[in-house]
């Protein structure tokens, strides 16, 4: 019995020493850590309709294994989806004037239970321009214009403080 004990012993303290990894989460691969953050985008946002993966800046040195932060950069834009119902983003196409926004995903992989924290910030220029272009070809008399202008800013100030503001989430998550 005896015999027995130590060479359980001697098994175990072979196999802690050999260097075989022991995970306590299932590897995060670089797809699926794409498809979370933006599910934890439009979980959280409170925005109107769905976003869906635009654009995604390759990763080579993402481990899946690794137990250490990691990063990820991506681009999402706006759906003609709306957030109410249920689809597959497969189904939802990108709305033709849609936000566009750049997303940093950070993965804390090392803390019980993982954590991500999501940054997103409007990506400027596309449908502003195409709005002020549109101001500029008419050419009310100066009175209506200064004041479509002062009603114009203060419109525009409001909706970008509500669009443009940057986004921050931090969740828990199960993977």
């Amino acid at each position: 019995m005896e015999g027995f004990l130590w060479k359980i012993l001697l098994l175990v303290g072979v196999l802690s020493v050999s260097g075989h990894p022991h995970l306590p989460h299932n590897p995060l691969t670089y797809d699926e850590a794409l498809r979370l953050g933006v599910e934890i985008y439009n979980k959280k946002a409170r925005e109107d309709s769905l976003y869906r993966l635009l654009e995604n800046v390759p990763q080579p040195e993402w481990d899946p294994y690794s137990e250490s932060d990691q990063e990820l950069n991506f681009t999402i834009k706006e759906t003609v989806c709306p957030v109410e119902e249920e689809f597959s983003m497969d189904e939802c196409d990108f709305k033709e004037n849609g936000l566009v926004r750049q997303c940093t995903g950070y993965y804390f992989l090392e803390e019980r239970p993982p954590v991500a924290v999501l940054t997103c910030d409007t990506v400027v220029g596309t449908a502003k321009e195409e709005e002020k272009g549109e101001e500029e070809e008419k050419d009310p008399p100066k009175r209506v214009k200064r004041f479509k202008d002062f009603f114009h800013r203060i419109r525009n100030g409001v909706r970008d403080f509500f669009r443009n503001n940057h986004f921050v989430f931090g969740v828990n998550f199960r993977f």
